[in-house]
């Protein structure tokens, strides 16, 4: 099947350069359609790639078939079905039929034969031969929906008309087998003709399979070579014979009949088991939801009680800290690599709690490389002495050799020397910090997600960010251990608008009376019990250095 989708994407070579687009791009997609022909794999893929993420269908269609080819690149179905989908859904008819075949066989894509019909039937209107027969095929066999004989067969006399073999050899068997027209060997043998014609191996073996087809062949070949014949005179056999070929033939088709009916039920089955798993994630995620929101409860309750035995003593409660600085970032919307969805918000709700609990916070969001490297000399010149510093990260990070590094929102795919020059190293801010001799650091990092430069060099790393070393004063946290990844949601039901590891600092950082170090710790632990209440691995990883007690509140 893989060569045939092939065969048709390289047919449509000479069409695609004809389309009207610019002429930089036309010519590239020329060039790294000709480097795909001559198997020039790595080349092809220089050239596709770039045309393909400014928006073209046909090279993003392309760029999705080397990725599920592993031509070039490391074979990776769920970065196929991703391209396959930006060519669908600019009306790519090829790309719709990939697309198609990934919810089908649930290769990058959940298993889906309602989506996978979906997208052969929008193919198959505009023309696509293969969507046309494979919607068909579903059709014919009723997978993912009711089963049409009669649709079957007129999408494949519509391939068949192409001069598409393949169709011809179904309509063959379906008039074999009297599925949805009256049960006709002549018929069948002429359909098979046609298509062993164009070499089709399938109606090659039928027409030598049985001794009933073998002679509505030697019929439909005698009247074609002389058509004033009857058909009788040919047809002269020994009558006994052939009742029990036809007896063999209708047992063969009763037992493939069967045979389809248990596929069917089977499919029903897994559709049903599909439906239970995810009623079971879905209470799952509302029971949790409901335990996190009487735990807030409760801590809003104790704040609420404290205030008031404080009103009640006439005492002020409040302890007097040293200079508390913040600086947070929340980077989203990245420009050449992937886009995130919650960083903004985590930086947001970050940066209102440390000013409730007395920080002088700057908060940057969405920052390029010129706004960020000055947000971050303008907060090293205001801390003194003394000072206790947070440093918050939220967005794209990653690891070059062994040092880690925060991507603005302007970071481009170059090459790994252009990635360092542009990003800043986390080793930096934190030498800073030592540097204007902050009393204590806490550099917290929900970085921890796939690496968005997975093609660009060996040497970047893949999920997660390399173990840190913390000068004495510092403490550094990463939402997630090294080759893990951070989890934004804990199901399709969470609404929540925090990533998991943020929420849990969120709420323990408002807990009176316990240190920095134990939240930290309070938090790591809410984080893996959580995360693995949905089968996922996250530990975030801990750096500690510090000296002393110190507290978000008293």
């Amino acid at each position: 099947m893989m060569i045939r989708r092939f065969k048709y994407w390289l047919l449509a070579v000479a069409a695609v350069v004809s389309l009207g687009m610019g002429s930089a791009w036309a010519g590239d997609l020329e060039d790294g359609l000709a480097a795909l022909k001559a198997k020039n794999y790595e080349k092809a893929l220089q050239l596709l790639r770039p045309v393909a993420s400014k928006g073209n269908a046909v090279a993003q269609r392309y760029v999705g078939f080397m990725h599920e080819s592993g031509f070039g690149v490391k074979q990776d179905h769920d970065e196929a079905a991703r391209w396959y989908q930006k060519a669908a859904d600019q009306g790519d008819a090829a790309g719709q039929y990939s697309l198609g075949w990934s919810y089908y066989s649930g290769k990058g894509v959940a298993n889906d034969f309602g989506r996978a019909l979906a997208w052969f039937r929008l193919s198959a209107d505009q023309g696509h031969a293969g969507a046309q027969i494979q919607l068909a095929l579903m059709l014919r066999d009723g997978i993912g929906v009711a089963r049409s004989y009669e649709e079957a067969l007129r999408w494949f006399n519509v391939a068949a008309a192409r001069g598409n073999a393949s169709a011809q050899a179904n309509i063959a068997y379906m008039h074999e087998s009297g599925f949805g027209v009256k049960q006709d060997y002549d018929e069948a043998a002429r359909w098979y003709l046609k298509a062993s014609a164009l070499g089709n191996e399938f109606a090659k073996k039928k027409l030598e399979s049985t001794w009933a087809m073998r002679s509505a062949a030697e019929r439909v070949a005698a009247v074609k070579g002389n058509p004033g014949k009857p058909v009788q005179d040919a047809a002269k056999k020994d009558s006994s014979q052939q009742e029990k070929e036809k007896e063999k033939e209708r047992t063969r088709l009763a037992d493939e009949a069967r045979a389809r009916e248990q596929e069917r039920l089977a499919q029903v089955a897994k559709a049903k088991e599909k439906d239970r798993l995810a009623q079971d994630e879905r209470t799952r995620n509302e029971l949790m939801a409901s335990a996190r929101q009487r735990d807030e409860e409760v801590v809003q309750l104790r704040q609420q009680l404290a205030k008031l035995q404080d009103e009640k003593t006439g005492k002020d409660q409040k302890t007097v800290f040293a200079t508390r600085r913040a600086l947070v970032i929340g980077n989203d919307s990245y420009r050449q690599v992937t886009k995130l969805i919650n960083a903004r918000e985590d930086a947001r709700a970050i940066a209102a709690s440390l000013q409730q609990v007395g920080y002088q916070v700057t908060l940057g969001l969405d920052l390029n490389e010129k706004d960020m490297k000055a947000a971050l000399r303008t907060f090293k010149g205001q801390v003194e002495g003394g000072d206790e510093v947070l440093v918050y990260f939220a967005g794209h990070g990653v690891q070059l050799g062994a040092a880690n590094y925060l991507l603005p929102v302007d970071i481009s795919s170059e090459n790994e020397d252009q990635i360092k020059d542009d990003s800043i190293q986390l080793q930096r801010i934190l030498d800073d910090m030592s540097e204007r001799k902050a009393k204590f650091t806490l550099a917290m990092i929900d970085a921890c997600r796939d690496n968005p430069f997975k093609t660009v060099n060996r040497a970047i790393g893949g999920r997660g960010l390399a173990p840190t070393t913390a000068a004495t004063g510092q403490m550094v946290i990463f939402s997630a251990g090294a080759g893990q990844q951070a989890l934004d949601k804990l199901g399709p039901a969470d609404k929540n608008r925090n990533g998991l590891f943020t929420r849990v600092f969120l709420k323990e950082m408002q807990k009176p009376g316990i240190s920095v170090d134990k939240v930290v710790r309070n938090v790591r632990s809410e984080v893996v019990a959580l995360a693995k209440s949905v089968g996922h691995e996250q530990v975030p990883a801990i750096y500690d250095q510090v000296v002393g007690e110190f507290y978000f509140r008293r």
